[in-house]
C-alpha cells in the first residue's frame, strides 16, 4: 500500500467511526427533546407507535 492509499484508508476509517457515534449518540440528545415537548405520557404513546411500526417492518421481511 502506498501512503496515500494508506492516508484515504484511514481517513474513510476515521469517518465511520464518528459517524457511528454520532448515530449512537443520537438517542441521548433525543429523548429529552421529546419528552420535555411531548410530555411523559404522550411519549410514551409515541414510543409504542415507533416500536410497534419497528415490528411490523420486520414481521413483513420475514
Amino acid at each position: 500500500m502506498r501512503m496515500s492509499e494508506y492516508k484515504l484508508f484511514a481517513q474513510r476509517v476515521g469517518l465511520v467511526g464518528i459517524t457511528t457515534a454520532i448515530v449512537s449518540l443520537r438517542g441521548l440528545i433525543i429523548i429529552p427533546i421529546l419528552t420535555k415537548t411531548l410530555g411523559a405520557d404522550a411519549y410514551g404513546v409515541w414510543s409504542v407507535i415507533i416500536h410497534l411500526a419497528i415490528i411490523a417492518s420486520g414481521a413483513l421481511w420475514d
